[in-house]
């Protein structure tokens, strides 16, 4: 099974990122400003705001179980292997073009836990770089990921930050990678 894909068949992604934007922007100003690297969004509110999101979820017959804001910054988002289970939606929404989700061969034998101050939970790799490297994606539109492949993110060399959206569901999406 690859570590990712993407989801050609979104036509209106742009304008769902652009609505992403809008909504953080007009009721959450604070993360616009965050060194926090996940943020946990209140679903019903962003499906709600964004029609067009909910139209894909249904149009995939998904049901979405969590929304989150990824920040990524000079400072995070390098190597490690997510602790929340299953395969997800990853969104772009600001800065995302010429940024790439690096996908790394790291060995879950080999991780330590390390916590957020807002709770969340990820692995890092207990094991000096360099890993081997699997592929790489440059996040233009949505992907499905498996986030327990490692990986990490590169940023655009004049961008100091990027954002994008990670969706959660209910169903098993494996499918999705095949």
């Amino acid at each position: 099974m690859q570590p990712y894909k993407y989801l050609d068949n979104i036509p209106n992604h742009e304008l769902i990122s652009k609505k992403v934007l809008e909504y953080i922007t007009k009721y959450h100003t604070d993360l616009l400003e965050s060194d926090l690297y996940w943020n946990n969004l209140p679903l019903d509110n962003v499906l709600d705001y964004i029609p067009e999101l909910s139209k894909v979820f249904k149009d995939f017959n998904l049901t979405p179980n969590a929304i989150s804001l990824v920040i990524t910054t000079d400072e995070n988002g390098g190597p490690h292997i997510d602790a929340l289970k299953g395969i997800r939606f990853l969104w772009p929404v600001k800065n995302c073009k010429n940024s790439y989700t690096r996908f790394l061969d790291i060995d879950p034998n080999n991780v330590g836990i390390q916590q957020l101050p807002n709770g969340i939970i990820y692995y890092y790799s207990t094991l000096p770089p360099p890993y081997e490297y699997i592929d790489q994606v440059e996040l233009v539109r949505p992907i499905v990921m498996n986030p327990q492949v490692g990986h990490e993110v590169i940023l655009d060399k004049d961008k100091n930050t990027r954002m994008t959206m990670t969706i959660g569901f209910d169903e098993d999406i494996s499918y999705m990678l095949e």
